[in-house]
């Protein structure tokens, strides 16, 4: 087995093979994907669509708003006429990348698919990077490659693409590594421009990762050379600053006019626990009872947690016999992993971390506010998992490396020689494989001049600045039941006319008490008021959504039949009706 040096760079066709073996595995992992390409967008087994299309109608919005000069960027065309209606969700402005795709005549979905499988592809190779760049083994640095795309988190919420970005976790890992080692304003300037892609990428994972990094980092940092490092981490938080500020500032500030907050039950709900952090997840080497409670298993699987665990004892039995001002341990990252999967560890149990009366949770969250509005604090793990499946890869790489010392003579040694070497390759395709990817499932966004669409066309050719309100509504809070809601925004997506629904991570006041209204009291004289006050001057109705579609056709039909009431069917196009509101409405007579 040949090692690949750590100085130089890798000739191009090296490259190609790894990334065309990285881009075949990764369409493995996401099949049938590949043959649905433009049509269809992967989510997790067990998931709703929602998450996905939620995600293509953010790609469509940034792209769309890049043509547009960006001006109204976070005004997006949902929850109308709510302001700044964008920053309730993860913006992801890195599927900018993927505007000239668009602008060419693509659908947003084949940008989407392709943005997936890139996705999987920059996860395995920086990986690769990480071992590469600590010396190991070609091997070592395939499976790790491997473990990596095989994340068990990241698949199975493959619905959430920008929790998928650990390529870009990585990255924020190897540039504080190289300000380790090379401290100065030049490293410190590739942190902030790799910090700066994992925001792009996720907000949420930028400020879990940024939390996880200054509670841990200063285990890789050479305390010798202070203002070296000082200088680094200077520039690295002004780039940072100059290129997510545009973003983080606005939503911070929007989130603080409607202030936006989390439910405390909810986030413990979907918080880490005992049983999910003592659980394995299903695997083809040992397949175990997954705990029925969310947020599931949260360990990486049974060989990558035992490899991990054995290096972690064996790392810190080193340190702790290393006499004072002994010989330095390897600059590998090692105790920097340790503490990264342990910190993450701690942190994912967020409201449930406590001790008696002290809750170390709710301290983090009003020292650092935006912390507050995460709803899953869970999602540490990820972090967790990542850096357990580069210390397992690492110590695969040691079994594979060992030689007998001295005290092993004769045919002992040449046994042992053969069998520790051996027994780590084992490990090592333990490691890659036990997490046999799910079938992932596909999702069908809404496609331009599909049958029955002349409504869309409808209201497309209608003048702008007046709202549309699409029925029937969710019947409920969960993903499944909002999936409707993400289907109407891509809908919307095609009309171009501003939408009073909408599914974001938040809800704004205005949508959740006129969605309350309306499946109180369905559509009524009061109804059409409150959406008269909205400034809403279409309905739309799908006549094939059960029940409820059927009572509200009903309530329509009599309102249009007085003549006061403003109401008018413009459009009967197959199972869509589209109605039309005056604005001129009589003001609601005076209670006697």
């Amino acid at each position: 087995m040949g090692r690949v040096g750590t100085n130089g760079g890798w000739r191009w066709w090296s490259a190609a093979v790894w990334l065309a073996g990285l881009l075949v595995l990764a369409g493995w992992i996401s099949w049938p994907l590949p043959r649905q390409l433009g049509l269809a967008v992967p989510t997790s087994p067990g998931h709703a669509g929602t998450v996905p299309l939620l995600n293509v109608w953010t790609l469509w919005w940034n792209v769309t708003s890049l043509r547009g000069g960006l001006l109204d960027y976070w005004h997006a065309p949902i929850f109308y006429p709510v302001p700044g209606a964008f920053a309730f969700s993860e913006p992801q402005p890195i599927t900018l990348l993927w505007a000239p795709l668009v602008w060419l005549g693509r659908t947003p979905s084949l940008a989407y698919g392709l943005f997936f499988l890139v996705t999987l592809v920059l996860n395995g190779a920086l990986a690769a990077c990480w071992l590469r760049r600590s010396g190991c083994l070609l091997v070592t640095q395939i499976g790790g490659a491997v473990a990596m795309l095989l994340h068990p988190l990241a698949l199975r919420h493959a619905e959430a693409i920008q929790l998928m970005s650990l390529w870009a976790c990585v990255r924020v890992l190897l540039a504080w590594q190289r300000l380790r080692e090379q401290p100065g304003w030049r490293s410190g300037a590739l942190l902030g421009v790799a910090m700066s892609a994992l925001g792009a990428a996720c907000l949420h994972h930028a400020l879990l990762l940024g939390l996880v990094v200054l509670a841990t980092g200063w285990l890789g940092l050479p305390w010798r050379l202070p203002w070296a490092v000082a200088r680094g981490v200077m520039a690295a938080a002004g780039i940072a600053a100059a290129l997510l500020g545009p973003v983080v500032i606005p939503m911070h500030r929007i989130h603080s006019q409607h202030e936006l907050s989390r439910d405390v039950q909810v986030v413990a709900s979907l918080s880490a626990s005992w049983s999910s952090w003592s659980a394995l997840p299903n695997s083809w080497r040992l397949p175990l009872e997954a705990p029925a409670l969310f947020p599931g298993p949260l360990l990486p699987g049974l060989a990558t947690s035992l490899l991990a665990a054995a290096i972690g004892v064996a790392y810190l039995a080193r340190l702790l016999r290393r006499p004072a001002g002994g010989a330095k341990l390897p600059t590998t990252g090692i105790g920097w992993l340790l503490a990264i999967a342990l910190g993450s560890g701690v942190l994912s149990f967020g409201p449930n971390w406590a001790w008696g009366s002290v809750r170390p949770w709710e301290e983090l969250c009003h020292w650092i506010s935006p912390l507050a509005r995460v709803r899953s604090p869970y999602r540490f793990a990820y972090f967790t998992q990542l850096a357990m499946i580069l210390l397992a890869s690492h110590a695969a790489d040691g079994l594979l490396r060992w030689r007998p010392q001295g005290w092993f003579t004769g045919r002992m040694r040449q046994r042992m020689g053969f069998a520790v070497p051996a027994f780590g390759a084992i490990a090592l395709l333990a490691m890659a494989t036990e997490n046999w990817p799910p079938q992932l499932r596909l999702v069908y966004p809404p496609q331009a001049h599909q049958p029955n669409s002349g409504w869309i066309q409808f209201l497309a050719s209608q003048p702008g600045g007046a709202g549309v309100l699409c029925l029937p509504t969710a019947a409920g809070v969960s993903e499944a039941a909002q999936e409707q809601a993400a289907r109407w925004m891509m809908y919307g997506a095609q009309h171009s006319q501003p939408l009073l629904n909408g599914y974001s991570g938040f809800i704004p006041e205005p949508w959740r008490s006129l969605r309350w209204q309306l499946q109180l009291e369905g559509v009524s004289s009061e109804t059409l008021r409150s959406l008269h006050r909205l400034g809403c001057r279409w309905i739309v109705l799908r006549r094939d959504g059960g029940p409820a579609a059927a009572r509200l056709e009903r309530q329509l039909v009599t309102l249009a039949e007085n003549p006061a009431g403003g109401l008018t069917r413009m459009l009967h196009d197959g199972e869509v009706q589209v109605w039309q509101l005056s604005l001129d409405l009589p003001a609601r007579a005076p209670r006697r």
